[in-house]
């Protein structure tokens, strides 16, 4: 894979290269697949146990619907998101694609939000149900 960082510890210290086509969802998930971890897991969420190749598969999916939703490289993509699975496929999804995820914190108000959402200049936003009720109100005009 020639879009991974490249740690080079044969020197003091160790010498770190980030190709210029880098992209952290090939480190943070691909790269175990090709390393032979893909039966591995990746994240524990209340929900049990996710491998590294569930996690790509979300990954993916997530990028090729922002694709289709037509959020381009470049775009932000906002996350009021609980702590799950879905979460770190919806920002690895973003960044595959070359979106830019921005989380939010889930405790805030919708007038907070109301704030958010219309200063990001975000193209998307990805929101847990548990959190709809809080952040619905703010995506009205």
């Amino acid at each position: 894979m020639t879009n991974t960082t490249i740690i080079d510890r044969s020197q003091t210290p160790a010498q770190l290269t980030v190709p210029a086509d880098y992209n952290a969802s090939l480190d943070f998930i691909d790269r175990h697949l090709d390393e032979g971890r893909g039966g591995k897991v990746a994240i524990r969420d209340d929900q049990g146990e996710h491998t590294y190749a569930q996690m790509a598969e979300q990954v993916q999916r997530v990028c090729n619907a922002l694709t289709t939703l037509g959020v381009e490289t470049g775009d932000r993509v906002l996350m009021v998101m609980a702590d799950t699975v879905s979460f770190a496929a919806v920002f690895f999804g973003a960044i595959r694609m070359g979106a830019l995820p921005v989380p939010l914190n889930t405790m805030l108000t919708t007038k907070d939000y109301d704030f958010m959402v219309r200063d990001s200049g975000a193209a998307a936003i990805v929101i847990s149900e548990m959190f709809w009720k809080t952040v619905e109100p703010a995506l009205k005009d």
